[in-house]
């Protein structure tokens, strides 16, 4: 009887062990996804279900149900674990859960030109921290897609209109007008 206690709490601190360093995991890559999208609330990242909000404003701020999914997936299975007592439901809003992770990680890496499909199967079968810590560490395309395709706006006048500017735009019609006042 002795040996099988000595096994089950050698079971637990390994499990604890694992759900420690996966946290740590998914924490620190989050933190960083989020500052190469620039975001000044990264600190969410260490906080259980704030850090589901996090990783919707990282996919797209502007959907309201991009940005809630997240959170309100991990309330649901967490509701639905503690009082149903049903496996089915249970099974479902895991199912959930799952779902709107694979698609976060998707959208995630296609936005720092990674390969979304590679991420969305390690995330499906459980490794999404991991993904998550890969992504926010791997820097050499991050920096890239930022770069190219998440330019700041520039609200210039434009007679007595305010137009929207990109960065890009902006750079060469400033390049130009220097150039026309130097002759």
């Amino acid at each position: 009887m002795d040996s099988i206690a000595n096994l089950v709490l050698i079971m637990f601190a390994i499990i604890l062990i694992y759900a420690v360093i996966t946290y740590i995991c998914q924490a620190v890559g989050l933190y960083k996804v989020a500052g190469k999208f620039g975001k000044n609330n990264r600190w969410m990242a260490f906080i259980p279900i704030l850090n589901m909000y996090l990783i919707g404003i990282c996919v797209d701020e502007e959907d309201p149900y991009i940005l809630h999914a997240g959170w309100v997936a991990t309330l649901v299975n967490i509701f639905m674990t503690v009082f149903v007592d049903n496996k089915y439901i249970i099974l479902f809003g895991t199912l959930l859960l799952t779902i709107a992770t694979v698609y976060y990680i998707y959208q995630i890496s296609v936005k720092l030109n990674s390969s979304g499909i590679v991420q969305a199967i390690l995330a499906f079968f459980g490794f999404s921290p991991f993904v998550y810590l890969y992504l926010g560490l791997k820097e050499e395309k991050g920096k890239v897609a930022l770069e190219e395709n998440i330019k700041p706006e520039y609200e210039v006048l434009s007679g007595t209109e305010i137009e929207s500017v990109s960065e890009s735009k902006f750079d060469s019609e400033f390049n130009s007008n220097a150039d026309n006042e130097s002759e």
